[in-house]
């Protein structure tokens, strides 16, 4: 189909010129702190449960975590980029 072409050219666009932005930045701290400054997601940690961990110092209760990103956050990031949001509205005849 000729309209899925166009909408997967844009968008390949959008996230090719996003391919490798922090490729100048040299150490992780300073890779963080631009992307803090531009409005990163950061991932949350939530607690789901506990474990027995059983050693010779006795017997100890370890919390159970998983983090995951926001989706609605990250979307709203995202809708927020001009750019990204045109990409979106244009391909959806809006």
């Amino acid at each position: 189909m000729a309209g899925d072409d166009s909408i997967s050219a844009k968008f390949s666009g959008i996230f090719h010129a996003a391919t490798d932005p922090l490729a100048n930045y040299k150490t992780e701290y300073h890779r963080i702190k631009t992307l803090r400054a531009k409005g990163l997601v950061e991932p949350r940690e939530v607690a789901v449960g506990s474990r027995l961990d059983c050693r010779s110092s006795g017997v100890h209760t370890i919390a159970s975590t998983v983090q995951y990103v926001p989706l609605l956050d990250t979307l709203s990031l995202l809708y927020s980029k001009p750019e990204f949001r045109h990409a979106v509205e244009s391909s959806t005849g809006q």
